[in-house]
């Protein structure tokens, strides 16, 4: 399912790199996705991610490929 089908009126992208991460804001603002708030982080990272999430609060979660932390996180979404 494509995020833009969702209608977002916020979007929360977690990038390991700066120049990933501009280009895919770029890209969305030129898309009018609604707002995007760019965060820097590693999703090895677990007290980073944690971080992020619990200030965010997504809805859905969005992942490139799958790794152990991603299936951790989808553990603990369904905790709540």
């Amino acid at each position: 399912m494509p995020a833009a089908s969702l209608q977002p009126s916020r979007l929360v992208l977690y990038e390991r790199y700066e120049n990933g991460l501009h280009a895919i804001v770029t890209e969305l603002a030129d898309k009018r996705m609604g707002q995007t708030v760019p965060v820097l982080g590693d999703v090895t990272d677990r007290d980073r991610l944690d971080e992020v999430l619990v200030e965010s609060i997504p809805r859905f979660s969005f992942t490139r490929r799958r790794t152990s932390t991603c299936r951790w996180w989808k553990a603990i979404r369904a905790k709540r």
